[in-house]
């Protein structure tokens, strides 16, 4: 059995489990069981370390990550040998932008567990999207060593693999070692539409507008709805002076996605060079106004992730009132985000105010907030047995 090698690390667990919950992060231990009937398994076998990392993930797709990370750790605690529970730790602290403190817990994971390919990608994953080009590339590479090695990894895995191999040196300006990447990708898996996609970005980058339209052309004939592949056909005709090509291609993605901005611009692009005039004012206004929605939604979510992270990072130094603090104000802020307001009340449950948090939860209710299914779920367990509404 490996053993942690790092104390940080097994402080890490601790200060989690005793921290308040904020956020969602990706599945990663597939479940199709109901909540209700996860916690039951859990009451019946307190030993059962899956059951544990199975009701974690339940909690942390129904948004109470306090309790998930009271589960993994328990979870941990019984199966320190389950990878699995680890990186359902990593994606909760991915989801809260917690970038240095989730690479750290992927380092001392990645040592405990040197075979296992899966950790070492989601290394490199968090080290990318910390801006770290050059570790994420070398964790990459390591994993495509490690997956040649395994008889067991398939096609199609070692393709994911390199194309993120190829995207790293695309972030880093090498697109000679990053189109051999791609290729080597399409050898080993000619279906893959991600690895296609990825390389008519590529031609586009490169200016090979011939091959992008290629590329993209062909995941348009495979996945009709792949909105991406439309895009790209779009703005490669565009640049190939096929105005009207690039429009139908710009009206087919805005079908599968209308509040997609970039297709929308597209099509005011080339209705300004192909008219009528009128038909090319209104794709602008509509681009215009989509924009501006863009711009004041992506400044919300900004704000609110700025008050989850704050907040989470006051519960894990051991200052849960001041998360309270922090996300009340969020609240004043946001009324109506129903992620500050389910994590209010899962901070004030940690906290053992329970009438607090079963008052967060009424409101919500009352002001039809969140998803009144899940809300109720936890209004009944922030509740004294017996208590009704």
């Amino acid at each position: 059995m490996p053993r942690l090698r790092s104390y940080r690390f097994a402080c890490l667990v601790v200060l989690l489990a005793a921290g308040g919950g904020l956020a969602l992060a990706q599945s990663r231990v597939p479940t199709d069981r109901p909540l209700v009937e996860l916690e039951d398994t859990v009451r019946r076998e307190p030993e059962n370390a899956d059951a544990h990392r199975r009701l974690g993930l339940a909690l942390h797709g129904d948004g109470q990550l306090r309790r998930a990370i009271e589960s993994y750790e328990r979870a941990i605690r019984l199966a320190p040998d389950v990878v699995e529970s680890y990186l359902g730790l990593s994606d909760v602290y991915e989801a809260a932008n917690l970038r240095a403190e989730a690479e750290s817990l992927l380092t001392d994971t990645a040592a405990a567990f040197p075979a296992s390919i899966a950790v070492r990608v989601e290394l490199g994953e968090t080290r990318f999207l910390a801006g770290k080009l050059r570790e994420a590339l070398e964790d990459f590479q390591r994993a495509r060593r490690m997956a040649d090695a395994d008889g067991t990894v398939r096609e199609d895995q070692k393709a994911f693999i390199l194309r993120r191999i190829g995207d790293m040196h695309v972030h880093m300006i090498r697109f000679d070692e990053a189109l051999a990447a791609y290729r080597n990708a399409v050898e080993l898996a000619p279906g893959d539409l991600d690895v296609r996609l990825a390389l008519g970005k590529l031609h586009l980058r490169r200016n090979r507008l011939d091959g992008a339209l290629r590329e993209y052309s062909l995941v348009v004939d495979r996945d009709p709805g792949r909105l991406e592949g439309h895009e790209g056909v779009a703005e490669a005709t565009f640049r190939l002076g096929r105005f009207d090509d690039a429009a139908a291609a710009a009206e087919a993605a805005i079908r599968i996605d209308p509040a997609r901005l970039g297709p929308r611009y597209r099509l005011a692009a080339a209705r300004l060079r192909t008219g009528p005039d009128d038909a090319a004012r209104a794709a602008m206004d509509a681009y215009r106004e989509l924009e501006a929605e863009a711009r004041a939604r992506e400044q919300r979510e900004r704000e609110i992730g700025s008050v989850q992270k704050a907040a989470l990072a006051e519960a894990l130094d051991g200052n849960p009132e001041r998360a309270v603090v922090l996300l009340r104000d969020g609240i004043a802020a946001h009324p109506r985000a129903a992620v500050l307001h389910l994590n209010l009340g899962a901070a004030l449950g940690s906290l053992g105010r329970y009438a607090d948090a079963a008052a967060v939860f009424e409101g919500m209710l009352d002001s039809g907030i969140g998803d009144s299914e899940q809300v109720r779920r936890l209004l009944d367990e922030a509740r004294p047995a017996g208590a009704g509404r």
